[in-house]
C-alpha cells in the first residue's frame, strides 16, 4: 500500500483527533503549515508529525 506524503484538512483532523476548526486555528497561528494546490489545502506528513511532537506534554495534576 502506498503511504501518503500529504493529507487534506479532513484527514489531519481525523488522524490527530482534533476538530477542523482547531486545525485551521493552528494554521492561522503559524503552529502548523500547509501547502495549497488550486483549492486544495494539504498538510505534509512531516509537518503533521512535527506539529504533534511539539504539542505540550500532558502532566497530571499533583495531589495535595
Amino acid at each position: 500500500m502506498l503511504e501518503k506524503f500529504a493529507y487534506s484538512i479532513r484527514d489531519v483532523s481525523q488522524m490527530a483527533s482534533l476538530s477542523r476548526v482547531n486545525i485551521y486555528k493552528a494554521l492561522k497561528k503559524g503552529d502548523l503549515s500547509a501547502k495549497t494546490y488550486g483549492r486544495r489545502t494539504l498538510v505534509l506528513r512531516s509537518e503533521l508529525l512535527r506539529f504533534l511532537d511539539e504539542l505540550n506534554d500532558y502532566l497530571p495534576a499533583q495531589k495535595q
